[in-house]
């Protein structure tokens, strides 16, 4: 038995499961948010229980990032990884996976060519997916308004899904983490999701109508769709803690 908290109700609401399947996103909520993205790293703490929990419990990490930089930020290897928003799951068709790749890469040029004027800003290419990170510098209204134009005139218009400083771009509309999370659940036939994220991009799990999907929300908003909260970022060891305790 372990305890979270309802975001409506305020109180301890217990919580048991079997046949489950631990989902969590990295940046924010296994990790605090960094202005250097590559020094993201687990806090000593979060990195020794999530190697607990690993040992004794199927576990995803499904993230913005790449599966190849979940790999090098995560002191071991959960059963899942799932990278670019849910499009990275190694399941692609080869030519599903080149057509997202040409269509960032044609993205990217475009970006730096229009954008180029904009000196705080950060264009990540990645293999399936393209971010714009402000994270180091604040950005004027008139450069966001220009960023917001530039990406709406993007051929083929991506699905753009703003996080924290950050603007998403992906090259479908088909695929985000709840599919994704979705799919895994019904192919390895796990009873439950227990899902935990922070930001505007795992939205797409908290919105899941699925009964046997229950989501967290590190910190409390109001308009999220996430059945419970974390207070903070902080709590995601006591949080870690509980499920392996759980085990006794």
């Amino acid at each position: 038995m372990y305890y979270l908290f309802n975001p409506k109700k305020k109180i301890p609401d217990p919580v048991f499961l079997n046949n489950t399947l631990y989902a969590f996103d990295y940046d924010g909520t296994l990790a605090k948010i960094n202005p250097s993205i590559d020094k993201a790293f687990m806090s000593p703490k979060t990195s020794q229980l999530f190697a607990r929990l690993v040992k004794h419990f199927p576990v995803a990490v499904i993230s913005g990032r790449s599966v190849a930089e979940l790999k090098q930020l995560l002191p071991v290897k959960p059963c899942y990884l799932i990278g670019h928003h849910g499009l990275e799951t190694g399941h692609q068709a080869d030519e599903t996976a080149d057509q997202y790749r040409s269509i960032v890469l044609d993205w990217f040029h475009e970006l730096n060519l229009q954008l180029k004027e904009i000196k705080n800003i950060t264009i990540e290419k990645k293999d399936f997916t393209l971010a714009i990170h402000y994270r180091n510098s604040g950005i004027k209204e008139k450069e966001r308004r220009l960023i917001n134009k530039v990406i709406h005139e993007l051929k083929p218009e991506p699905n753009i899904i703003k996080g924290k400083k950050i603007f998403n771009m992906l090259p479908t509309k088909n695929v985000n983490k709840g599919t994704a999370l979705l799919s895994l659940k019904k192919e390895q036939g796990y009873k439950h999701i227990f899902f935990i994220g922070d930001d505007i991009t795992d939205e797409s799990v908290f919105a899941l109508s699925d009964s046997q999907v229950i989501s967290i929300r590190v910190g409390k908003k109001n308009s999220s769709k996430a059945q419970y909260y974390l207070k903070n970022q902080s709590e995601i060891n006591k949080y870690l803690s509980m499920i392996i305790n759980s085990l006794h």
